[in-house]
């Protein structure tokens, strides 16, 4: 088995909420915003994070959404070349709906099967995320879901959750990543 680290440098969590997409009003809750302690995990997800549509996001095998943090620049270059970035501010954690901002492995590097180990639990890759219509929304611009299916930025996993015991999850947990034996 492969091995290599993957460090949370943000856990984040939102309330499902109404999004403003032309004239319409849909329920989303994409918006993440960090916490700042630990959060209790389950097998259903992050204590006190919800998802709008559990067809497409959330349930037992798409409890959590991870995002490298390196790809922050390329969105918020994307939506300044675009004009909908204001003053060019920086994006904040959990602004692409993930649950987890990390440093670690890259799209390439991690597979279905693949576990992550932390202390309290284990997250095992599911599926690839698959961004819907309420990604493209939020960043402003109507390309950004074509962009993130097939960009290289598009590191797309949502993982099933096993915890242990009182398992929590908080800022700076470090992970042991272990590539399935399958994939090798």
């Amino acid at each position: 088995m492969t091995s290599a680290t993957v460090v949370v440098r943000h856990v984040n969590i939102g309330a499902a909420r109404r999004l403003k997409m032309g004239e319409r009003s849909i329920l989303s809750a994409i918006g993440k915003t960090p916490v700042t302690g630990p959060v209790a995990l389950g097998p259903l997800g992050l204590a006190g994070d919800e998802q709008a549509d559990l067809s497409v996001h959330g349930g037992l095998a798409k409890a959590v959404y991870a995002y490298p943090a390196v790809h922050y620049a390329f969105w918020q270059a994307q939506r300044r070349e675009r004009g909908v970035s204001l003053f060019d501010e920086a994006l904040p954690p959990g602004f692409l709906g993930e649950n987890l901002t990390i440093d670690g492995p890259l799209e390439g590097d991690v597979f279905v099967g693949d576990e992550w180990h932390f202390p309290d639990c284990l997250l095992r890759v599911t599926a690839p995320r698959e961004p819907c219509f309420k990604f493209a929304a939020v960043m402003g611009f109507a390309q950004a879901e074509a962009i993130f299916l097939h960009h290289k930025v598009s590191f797309r996993l949502t993982f099933a959750i096993f915890p242990m015991g009182n398992a929590l999850l908080s800022l700076h947990n470090e992970s042991r990543w272990l590539r399935s034996s399958h994939l090798n």
